[in-house]
């Protein structure tokens, strides 16, 4: 979910679609991106289940992984970017689609799409995508 001027969040793994519109409501109240995951965070009893990423709009990133998420996973802030994820294949997807992002040139859909390929292998499928026979 993205406020254009303000910011983006994204929740997953048992995710609570509220995250979203309370965090960037924070943001257009003047919250810093740390204060409003905070906020948003402190009210939900589940939050060791959830996965979220927010951005605002100067580029300032906050994250936070819950410890009953899903497999391998985590987050990490780069420059001008988040990234997060579970049911890895390993701890170094993650800094591996920073890297990635971060290296790569163009705009900002180029630089999504490598960051996003970087943390799958050729020929790999994410694993909830793969078919059970």
């Amino acid at each position: 979910m993205a406020i254009a001027g303000v910011g983006a969040v994204a929740s997953q793994n048992i995710t609570l679609p509220s995250l979203g519109p309370h965090i960037l409501g924070a943001l257009e109240a003047g919250a810093s991106v740390e204060q409003a995951l905070n906020l948003a965070l402190a009210e939900d009893r589940f939050r060791e289940y959830r996965q979220v990423a927010a951005i605002d709009a100067n580029g300032e990133v906050a994250a936070f992984s819950g410890e009953h998420t899903l497999g391998i996973g985590g987050t990490l802030a780069g420059d001008n970017c988040v990234a997060a994820g579970n049911m890895l294949a390993s701890h170094e997807v993650i800094a591996a689609m920073v890297a990635a992002f971060e290296t790569a040139s163009g705009e900002l859909a180029s630089r999504l799409l490598a960051g996003l390929r970087a943390g799958l292998p050729p020929g790999a499928r994410p694993a909830r995508s793969t078919r059970r026979r």
